[in-house]
């Protein structure tokens, strides 16, 4: 049942942030009482260390957000083996007509099975959408691979998603096989740079900055770090692997405590 809704359709703007979203860790919630479907509405959660980000799809959502829930550490079970969750954070957007008209293009109802999550064919891909992708599941490994975790889509899916990266970008992407088994796409090496130099006008939140730094010298390069150690005293350097090295830490846990991956070292932690 489509019930009509006092705001209109989301602007262009959020849509493009919507579909990025969608490829990664955001969802439409189907909403079924007594056998009868009522309208969808959008949901997505992200570490809290991603506070940042999670502010950002607030203020871009205005009037169709709903509600914020954090949640604690959890367990959950994910193909039949339990997996521990650090806590969260939770939005959900109204429910509204165009949720409903997206949960009936990105997902394969099943009966007995979850909804299987689908690439829309018309699906066109811009920098704004595939910032907000890279954002919630990409991954730059080393300072120098970008991959994104597609493990959730098809491997034909994912091959489509290889394509339309090229068709709207001009980026060429291989999929492979990850550990599990599953697809993850990966942007070839040779278009990284033109890659991030696309999506970097979007890329505003200090919390994902190591995802564009290509070369560990320019996210180091003429930067202050600033740290507490578990005593409670400040430290300022301009070295962090010369820091690293006196206080006996690691240099590649205490860039990603600087950037925000991660919450503290060895119970050292930014100021």
């Amino acid at each position: 049942m489509t019930l009509p809704s006092t705001l209109p359709e989301p602007p262009e703007h959020l849509k493009q942030i919507i579909f990025g979203c969608l490829l990664g860790d955001g969802s439409i919630n189907r909403k079924t009482i007594n056998g009868i479907d009522y309208n969808s509405s959008f949901s997505e959660s992200h570490s809290v260390l991603f506070e940042e980000y999670i502010k950002y799809l607030i203020g871009e959502f205005g009037e169709y957000f709903k509600k914020r829930h954090n949640r604690k550490s959890h367990k959950c079970i994910i193909r039949d083996k339990i997996a521990n969750f650090k806590p969260t954070i939770l939005i959900r957007t109204i429910a509204h007509p165009y949720f409903t008209s997206l949960r009936k293009k990105w997902y394969i109802e099943r009966k007995e099975k979850r909804a299987l999550k689908i690439i829309p064919s018309d699906l066109t891909l811009t920098p704004l959408s595939v910032a907000q992708w890279y954002a919630g599941d990409g991954s730059l490994l080393g300072h120098r691979q970008i991959m994104f975790c597609t493990d959730g889509f098809v491997y034909e899916d994912v091959q489509k998603l290889s394509n339309k990266i090229y068709d709207s970008l001009k980026i060429e992407s291989y999929v492979k096989p990850s550990s599990t088994k599953q697809p993850q796409l990966f942007i070839r090496q040779f278009h990284n740079e033109k890659f991030i130099d696309i999506i970097k006008p979007y890329f505003t939140w200090q919390c994902f900055q190591h995802k564009i730094s290509l070369r560990l010298s320019e996210f180091h390069k003429n930067r202050t770090w600033m740290f507490k150690s578990p005593q409670g005293i400040k430290y300022e350097t301009k070295s962090l692997s010369e820091f690293c090295k006196k206080h006996s830490l690691n240099v590649s846990k205490m860039s990603n405590v600087y950037c925000g991956s991660r919450k503290h070292h060895r119970k050292w932690t930014k100021t």
